[in-house]
């Protein structure tokens, strides 16, 4: 259908723990032609910013603020000392859906929320989506969700799964998280073309978060791909991140991590090599769900009017897991038959060392990469240096709490009318 073409639709794909050089237009050796080809055709960001970890990030993204004027100021738990560390959004900021709902567009969301409390994956009674203090999606602006509400678990079978505003039990034979996630956003899209109106879209992936899970044929196409070790890939990416002119060719690679050995002191090589091909496997999957994505822009004519963005949480994940100790695993994949442990394996130190490029203290935290496709010419990418935040353009904060919310999207919609680009 016709739609008018002064307002673009907008797509916001979001990935968990990724490290800044894994991709291929970042300097790594995943195959990821999908994304490559936001590159190619639109800009790359080689210092774009986010807020360290995973839901401050995403609180920031929705919301244009500073994590803890959003109340996500560490993780979802609600700490009891001030609104800032609520673990949920607060009732006092205007989502990105929200705002662009109150100006004419459908909005979506697949993926992962976790912005909305704090959920036990293996204590199903406890959960309480929509409640006080667990807001969903579809309460801060979103048309439709499907995905997940809190952090993480089984791809195969997911915890504290909701599909708008019930929960739902996914998994079993032939089911992956990763690809119900794209799978959905494109159903998306096919809704939002079958109208005029302009659309938002927000993808958020799950992958590459630990567990390590992944698909055997897609392990096998990265199977002794790391068995010349992290010191070897570190350098690889390096040389190419210069030649891409993502880092300065004047820069020296950075010093091994001291948490990681020198590959030639590593032990269980193999094992090594395994649990990293598992983990671009899970990246190469993903990739091919944004093709997917992009290819229904494409086929539904929406393509040429649709900006596309795409960025990471933060970088690769740093988090100690303990599945050979005494403490206890809170995560573990329930579905309504079975309650079984989830391996939370991750890529180990070493691996963390070529995945944060060009610096290893960034697999904690801040610099992660950003492509940006919009209404623009194919095969003019171009890099971008200039440092770039998750809260640029921000709204301003109010600091009274309750119905500051309504009256915000009141004003939204009497002074601004329906929103135009710039």
């Amino acid at each position: 259908m016709t739609k008018d073409q002064s307002r673009p639709d907008v797509v916001v794909i979001l990935v968990d723990d990724m490290g800044f050089s894994d991709i291929g237009c970042y300097g790594g050796e995943v195959k990821t032609p999908n994304i490559n080809r936001l590159a190619r055709d639109g800009v790359v960001f080689s210092q774009a910013y986010n807020c360290a970890r995973c839901c401050p990030t995403r609180a920031s993204l929705l919301t244009g603020m500073y994590p803890h004027q959003a109340g996500v100021g560490h993780m979802v738990k609600d700490w009891g000392v001030s609104p800032a560390y609520q673990g949920y959004l607060r009732d006092d900021t205007v989502t990105i859906a929200e705002a662009l709902k109150a100006g004419g567009y459908r909005t979506y969301m697949s993926g992962k929320w976790h912005v909305g409390g704090e959920y036990a994956a293996n204590q199903p009674a406890t959960w309480r989506p929509g409640e006080p203090g667990k807001p969903i999606p579809v309460q801060r602006g979103f048309d439709r969700h499907y995905g997940m509400v809190g952090g993480g678990g089984s791809y195969f079978d997911p915890p504290y799964m909701i599909e708008d505003t019930t929960i739902i039990h996914e998994g079993g034979d032939g089911y992956y998280l990763t690809d119900a996630i794209s799978r959905k956003a494109a159903e998306f899209i096919d809704d939002a073309a079958a109208t005029d109106d302009p659309f938002f879209l927000y993808v958020a992936y799950t992958a590459p978060h630990w567990p390590l899970h992944a698909l055997p044929e897609d392990i096998e196409k990265y199977r002794g791909k790391y068995r010349g070790g992290w010191d070897a890939t570190r350098t690889a990416r390096h040389e190419e991140m210069k030649g891409l002119g993502i880092v300065d060719r004047s820069w020296e690679i950075s010093p091994r991590d001291p948490d990681a050995p020198a590959w030639a002191d590593a032990r269980a090589k193999e094992w090594e090599d395994l649990r990293m091909a598992v983990y671009a496997a899970q990246i190469d999957r993903m990739d091919r769900g944004i093709g997917e994505i992009l290819d229904r822009l494409e086929s539904t004519g929406r393509a040429e009017n649709t900006i596309v963005m795409f960025l990471s949480d933060n970088g690769g994940c740093a988090e100690f897991l303990a599945e050979d100790t005494g403490r206890p695993e809170p995560f573990r994949s329930v579905t309504q038959a079975r309650l079984r442990r989830v391996l939370r394996l991750a890529p180990a130190p070493g691996h963390g060392l070529h995945r944060s490029l060009p610096d290893p203290s960034l697999r904690r935290g801040h610099p992660h990469r950003g492509d940006a496709r919009g209404p623009a010419r194919p095969g003019e990418g171009r890099l971008c240096a200039l440092p770039r935040c998750l809260e640029h353009g921000r709204l301003a904060v109010h600091e009274d709490a309750g119905d500051q919310r309504a009256a915000r999207l009141d004003a939204l919609r009497e002074h601004a009318g329906p929103l135009q680009p710039d």
